[in-house]
């Protein structure tokens, strides 16, 4: 893995692409791990911070309804370059936001730059892989697992020392701004996939599967995320696996990639995260519970990356259109997800709600035989 990541580091658009995927997580993850402190200050029931939240939801699907004529106007090297900016702008405005209404304008332009980066960085890393012959979606997706984990680590100690959340965001966004300046002409010559400015059309089977298989998988990771919180010992545990394995799983994903095939990976990555949630739905002790949640995040650590190399690849299929559908099938996760399993939560039971997503995973498996080229 080690040996890997120095390669890696050594190409040289491999580092300007790499910092996008760490700035997005670490901006996304620092203001995600403070959300109670924003629903404090403003008085908000649970109810009315999931309304203010769905903005976010609402921001990245104007720009995956936009993406066709975006990436006309922006090539994906100069979109990754302003939407950090704009995803750096907008995430202390979260913090700064006096009231609901200022709240959620703050949170529709962090959905809508957080999506456009989605976008443009995963378009940056497949135009890469392509060009020059390498392997780098999945470690580059490991370096945004590792973001999230330093920002989500670094909002609990500074909230634990009492520091306020309007300062630690803009703390956060002044130094990216910084880099993002200072790599402004490595990030606008990065190289990126086709984008046909076309008008909305059914997308053909191909990718359709592919937006189902993303869905399931970004389905139970979002769910995991968002309904942790139901024992404190065993989340806080169950996150910690979860985060770890994702991240060493995401890391030394592209070496096996060069040794596997990727329907080998996308089938036992799927088998595994099914079994780690049914794991997780029929254990009673925090032991297993833990080790469950550990098995979800190694077994689905690669297949995302994957889907998004597969995408920029299908046949017939414009490469930057295939990248936005896949990025849209989590934002459907994000809006359908947490609600729909927490109604099922609700009727049947926390387990019943993680076997309903273990089921998608081993779903996903099942699509998975036709959709991936080796």
């Amino acid at each position: 893995m080690f040996d890997h990541l120095r390669q890696f580091w050594w190409h040289p658009p491999n580092r300007p692409v790499a910092f996008a995927f760490f700035a997005m997580s670490l901006l996304f993850g620092s203001w995600i791990a403070r959300l109670p402190e924003f629903q404090q200050k403003l008085a908000l029931s649970d109810g009315q911070l999931g309304g203010c939240l769905l903005a976010v939801s609402l921001g990245a699907l104007i720009t995956t309804a936009l993406s066709n004529y975006l990436f006309q106007g922006l090539r994906g090297g100069r979109a990754t370059y302003l939407s950090i900016i704009g995803l750096a702008l907008f995430v202390p405005c979260v913090a700064g936001a006096p009231a609901v209404p200022r709240l959620i304008a703050a949170f529709v332009g962090v959905g809508f730059f957080n999506c456009l980066l989605d976008i443009a960085m995963n378009n940056c890393a497949s135009a890469i892989e392509q060009r020059d012959g390498v392997r780098i979606l999945s470690t580059c997706h490991g370096i945004f697992s590792l973001g999230g984990m330093i920002g989500a680590a670094l909002s609990g100690a500074l909230s634990s020392w009492g520091v306020h959340f309007a300062p630690h965001l803009t703390a956060i966004a002044l130094p990216i701004l910084v880099f993002n300046f200072y790599l402004r002409r490595d990030l606008e010559a990065l190289p990126s996939l086709a984008h046909a400015a076309t008008n909305w059309h059914w997308p053909p089977p191909a990718l359709w599967s592919l937006v189902i298989i993303g869905f399931c998988i970004m389905l139970g990771a979002i769910y995991l995320k968002n309904h942790l919180g139901t024992d404190a010992f065993v989340a806080g545990l169950g996150f910690a696996g979860f985060s770890l394995t994702m991240t060493i799983g995401r890391l030394s994903g592209d070496r096996w990639r060069e040794r596997l095939h990727n329907r080998q990976i996308i089938w036992g990555g799927s088998l595994l995260g099914a079994l780690g949630l049914f794991l997780v739905a029929l254990s009673a002790q925090a032991i297993p519970v833990v080790i469950g949640f550990g098995l979800v995040g190694l077994g689905f650590s690669c297949v995302v990356p994957l889907l998004f190399s597969q995408a920029g690849r299908l046949p017939g299929i414009d490469p930057g259109q295939g990248i936005a559908a896949v990025t849209g099938s989590g934002i459907l996760g994000f809006l359908c997800g947490p609600p729909l399993m927490g109604l099922v939560a609700e009727g049947f039971g926390l387990a019943v709600s993680f076997g309903l997503v273990a089921l998608l995973a081993a779903l996903a498996f099942a699509l998975s035989y036709h959709q991936f080229v080796d």
